[in-house]
């Protein structure tokens, strides 16, 4: 398998001269850290700087080199290691890698080797990311709560005098600004979809476990069920149709592959307390809170994972450890990480507070910073004539201390007994599901053929062995 870098650092690098280690004391680690093409140009360079910092501070030296999913995959699979992983749901499955033993259990570690690393999230946030119980992943500190938003035009609205709500908690409550939008602009339609409705599930607080299957989070009781016999997503997808009906919906929603990019139309968007769009727009964006925010395992499992095989050598295990501590507790290197060399690749405004990428930093080095570590403790990136809250990661957290707080508890369903039924149930949701979020299908009607042939497939017996699953995780989880 051809990596997209593979860097070996410069000699002058290990002979380096630091307070914190000699040259042979030093400890060389490996990041596997993803990319969707191609790795950062300037990787090298940012490399030495970045070394530079790590050596003196914690005596590691950390080689990243950059994969996508696929290679990374595949790399692990025909033999190669790396001390550290980025890993999530959709890349290098964390889940599967976790109980597949390429995971370290840091369980304890990571509260003994790093309590200030730990201290950086609370018990939720941990105890979510967990998989059977057990701590494999330093989650990323970012938007670790899913909060959906409605987005619009606030230039547009404002001028025929109206104005949105802060907070909405169903979707019927913003019908009459999609009627006024209508309205004010004939032959545009207030909503454009392609395929899909960002956000229409998840919106509904309901946390998925696999096959249709899973909890609202609305619900104190917990009860175990699907998706598409959850009346608050009906509700919403009843609402979508009497949309469509009405003109709001581009007719070939169901079918269409792109939506135009800058409309100012009304979307769904996740974002946190705070976020601005207005720059990506290019436009004044206003943004309307849809119910509550909500932590579950799926919002807060992306981070970076350990290599087992570290659990056989402590103390490299601990150089890993204090590593990705210093990732996620100085700015300095969180900032060089994220940005690159400062002077060089960006420059810091007001006071620190926000990085302006130069040139050579959007052509030469823009990894992906959500996948390296906190967000919270890196300046925010600026863009010029944008102007950018710089209490919104206090605001976003504030939020997340007042949470719903998914009653998964980390839960991980294991369907190979049932895989068969899970694949036919997946099949039967397809059929139906770009018509039905889309508002091109009616929402009560068609949840119940879903239910139907999905009853028919077996869904009953995956969801008897889901929650048997479920029951015996959670008798575990309070021993």
């Amino acid at each position: 398998m051809k990596k997209l870098v593979s860097l070996v650092l410069a000699a002058m690098l290990v002979l380096a001269l630091v307070p914190f280690a000699s040259a042979e004391d030093v400890v060389k680690l490996t990041w596997a850290q993803g990319t969707g093409a191609d790795a950062p140009v300037d990787n090298a360079m940012v490399l030495e700087k970045l070394n530079e910092i790590s050596r003196e501070k914690i005596g590691v030296e950390c080689d990243i080199q950059y994969f996508t999913s696929t290679q990374l995959t595949n790399a692990v699979l025909s033999g190669e290691t790396y001390d550290m992983y980025f890993t999530c749901t959709w890349f290098f499955d964390y889940v599967t890698n976790a109980r597949d033993g390429i995971f370290a259990d840091i369980t304890e570690a990571v509260k003994t080797v790093t309590p200030d690393l730990y201290a950086t999230m609370n018990e939720d946030v941990w105890n979510l990311s967990a998989v059977g119980g057990k701590i494999y992943m330093i989650p990323v500190k970012k938007d670790i709560g899913y909060q959906c938003y409605f987005t619009y035009n606030k230039d547009f609205y404002d001028s025929i005098g109206m104005t949105w709500p802060e907070q909405v908690s169903t979707y019927a409550e913003i019908t009459p600004y999609l009627k006024a939008y209508a309205e004010n602009k004939p032959g545009e339609y207030p909503i454009q979809l392609a395929g899909n409705f960002a956000g229409i599930d998840m919106a509904s607080l309901f946390v998925g476990c696999g096959s249709t299957l899973g909890f609202n989070v609305n619900d104190p009781e917990a009860k175990l069920h699907s998706l598409y016999e959850d009346q608050q997503f009906i509700d919403r997808l009843n609402t979508v149709h009497e949309w469509y009906e009405a003109g709001y919906i581009n007719p070939d929603a169901a079918t269409a592959t792109t939506v135009p990019s800058k409309l100012d139309t009304v979307k769904v968007e996740a974002a946190w307390d705070g976020y601005d769009f207005s720059n990506s727009y290019g436009y004044t964006a206003g943004m309307c809170k849809i119910g509550n925010v909500f932590l579950a395992a799926s919002t807060v499992r992306v981070g970076n994972a350990l290599n087992a095989a570290l659990e056989e050598d402590p103390d490299r295990l601990a150089a890993a450890l204090k590593y990705q501590e210093l990732v996620n507790t100085d700015k300095e290197y969180r900032d060089i990480l994220r940005y690159g060399v400062p002077g060089v690749h960006f420059n810091y405004e007001e006071d620190g507070a926000v990085a302006m990428r130069t040139e050579q930093g959007k052509n030469n080095y823009s990894p992906w910073g959500f996948a390296q570590g906190s967000y919270v403790i890196s300046a925010l990136e600026g863009a010029p004539g944008v102007t950018q809250d710089l209490h919104q990661w206090e605001k976003a957290y504030a939020s997340y201390d007042k949470a719903l707080v998914a009653p998964d508890k980390g839960f991980a369903f294991d369907d190979e007994s049932v895989e068969a039924i899970a694949t036919e149930i997946s099949v039967i949701v397809d059929k139906y599901y770009k018509e039905l979020v889309t508002g091109t299908l009616p929402g009560t009607e068609t949840c119940a053929k879903i239910m139907e042939e999905m009853e028919a497939a077996g869904l009953r017996d995956l969801q008897a062995e889901m929650q048997r699953q479920y029951d015996e995780f959670i008798a575990g989880e309070s021993k």
